[in-house]
């Protein structure tokens, strides 16, 4: 039951969110500005009182909609969409796979699904780019890839 209280108070966060993205589709409203905005879309139980306010909509994606635009959610989304892409192309083509670049790329997939149920951290931060910028560097190099 406690479960289904996370994931419903989700639906509620991300169904909010996506309201008041459309309030500013292009711009967004701005890194911490989320708080004071978000409440009027939110049910009653989930308005801010003694105990707790809403930052976040535990979605990366969501809170990068939101934020920052559309047009930052699309680049944001896009980078990621073509180092996953272009590494899921190049270890398809290697012979034998390279092992380093299937677990990099496996990593970096489940951190992105992680992020789009859960807001960031530095330390998820850090490591989505590290892990983005390690597969760029590798699916960029200028090898034989096919043997």
């Amino acid at each position: 039951s406690e479960n289904l209280t996370s994931l419903k108070t989700r639906f509620y966060l991300w169904k909010a969110g996506v309201q008041l993205f459309l309030q500013r589709p292009l711009t967004g409203f701005g890194q911490d500005a989320m708080r004071n905005n978000i409440e009027p879309y939110l049910p009653d139980h989930l308005k801010a009182n003694d105990i707790f306010y809403i930052d976040r909509t535990h979605s990366e994606f969501v809170d990068t909609l939101v934020t920052r635009g559309i047009f930052s959610f699309v680049g944001y989304v896009g980078f990621f969409l073509m180092v996953l892409w272009k590494s899921i192309h190049r270890f398809s083509l290697q012979k034998p796979p390279d092992e380093y670049l299937q677990a990099t790329t496996i990593a970096l997939f489940t951190l992105l699904l992680f992020q789009s149920v859960n807001f960031s951290t530095i330390t998820s931060n850090i490591l989505l780019y590290f892990l983005g910028g390690y597969l760029l560097s590798i699916i960029t190099a200028k090898r034989d890839i096919i043997e």
